[in-house]
């Protein structure tokens, strides 16, 4: 399993059931942008827990415990209002 490089920045979630800390992919913005919005379909590498989950910036320490790379694309959600076409 690959581990998170030192210093780098990426866009990650925690899982709901297990707090594992997954990555999805590298922040090009290194933390700069805004997640507020920002949520992904994943089950967890970890404990095997699909769901919905916010994203957040997270730059990884020398000894970032409790992590890992997903390895398949996160599907982002996206929400549609149904009065507009």
């Amino acid at each position: 399993m690959r581990q998170p490089a030192p210093g780098e920045w990426y866009i990650a979630v925690v899982c709901k059931s297990c707090n594992h800390r997954v990555m999805l992919f590298h922040d090009l913005t290194e933390g700069r942008s805004d997640l507020e919005s920002s949520k992904f379909l994943i089950t967890c590498p970890n404990c095997n827990l699909k769901g919905s989950y916010q994203a957040e910036h997270f730059q990884a320490a020398p000894m970032t415990p409790s992590c890992s790379m997903l390895r398949v694309s996160p599907l982002p959600l996206v929400y549609y209002s149904p009065d507009k076409p």
